[in-house]
């Protein structure tokens, strides 16, 4: 009598190994939208002591990230960097940025002020920077407050149709805690400033409350 036989185990396939997590996408300019994100208060910018710049990343820069973002930053840029999360601050941090750029961008000159073609260089290195950290970091958005004090900013094209993109930013203001403070809390609060002096009425009247909430939480700090 033949043998029962016995059916076979299954063989247990090997698991796949896990897919790694896709890139955050990176925006390119393309004719529909000719630049690959928002820069609120882009132009020739004035300085009279300060100059500070927010740069909303699309995630939060590890420590890798954060260095090599670092390295080709202009250098009035550069002595003092903040991070908060994704949003990061740059600027000279000292009352002499007008040396600063007068230094970085020679000849130096006997001003104390740095001259029309020493911003303009300034302009283009930062412009030169953004577009090579954006291919491996993406940006959300970029913003640079006006010093009215040194006769504010000449707007270019690029900040112009920023403001076109305005509603985005206000939903990234509503997506905030409520009593958001801090460097974040600032970066969302640039454009909407610009919107205010510039362009009133694209800005509804919760977000020029938002604004005086946030003055008044950021006298407190």
């Amino acid at each position: 009598m033949a043998k029962a036989t016995q059916p076979k185990k299954p063989v247990a396939k090997a698991k796949a190994a896990p897919k790694p997590a896709p890139a955050a996408p990176v925006a390119v300019a393309t004719p529909a939208a000719p630049y690959p994100y928002p820069f609120f208060g882009e132009g020739l910018a004035q300085y009279f002591e300060w100059a500070d710049l927010h740069v909303w990343f699309a995630t939060a820069p590890n420590a890798a990230g954060k260095k090599a973002i670092t390295a080709t930053m202009p250098k009035p840029l550069a002595k003092s960097v903040e991070w908060d999360g994704q949003e990061m601050n740059c600027g000279n941090g000292d009352q002499q940025i007008n040396r600063a750029i007068r230094e970085a961008y020679p000849p130096i000159g006997k001003d104390r002020w740095a001259n029309d073609r020493q911003l303009t260089d300034f302009e283009a290195d930062i412009r030169r920077w953004l577009a090579e950290i954006h291919v491996k970091y993406p940006i959300v958005f970029v913003a640079r407050r006006e010093d009215h004090e040194a006769g504010g900013t000449k707007l270019g094209e690029w900040h112009h149709w920023s403001m076109l993109q305005l509603k985005a930013h206000l939903d990234r203001v509503d997506a905030a805690p409520p009593k958001v403070l801090g460097l974040r809390a600032y970066a969302l609060a640039v454009p909407l400033q610009l919107a205010q002096d510039r362009a009133p009425a694209l800005l509804p009247p919760r977000y020029v409350k938002w604004l005086q909430d946030w003055y008044a939480r950021r006298s407190k700090e």
